[in-house]
């Protein structure tokens, strides 16, 4: 785990695809929540190659329920 230094989507791209690039062979999807520090999923889905997923909105306790990939 890694702390972002703010929720800047940038940031959080960059921090994503940093933690995860070592493991990105062991990784098969991410699953995020709709905010806006997600914007920039399509770079860190591209740079870990792997399909990057929202969850419903207001759905939490709902996982299975997945939108279309966005990668």
């Amino acid at each position: 785990m890694k702390k972002c230094r703010s929720r800047k989507a940038e940031e959080v791209c960059q921090t994503t695809i940093s933690l995860l690039e070592p493991i990105k062979d062991q990784l098969k999807t991410i699953t995020a929540n709709n905010g806006k520090e997600f914007s920039l999923h399509e770079y860190a889905a591209q740079a870990l190659e792997i399909d990057w997923y929202f969850a419903d909105p207001y759905s939490a306790w709902s996982k299975a329920k997945m939108k279309i990939p966005m990668a």
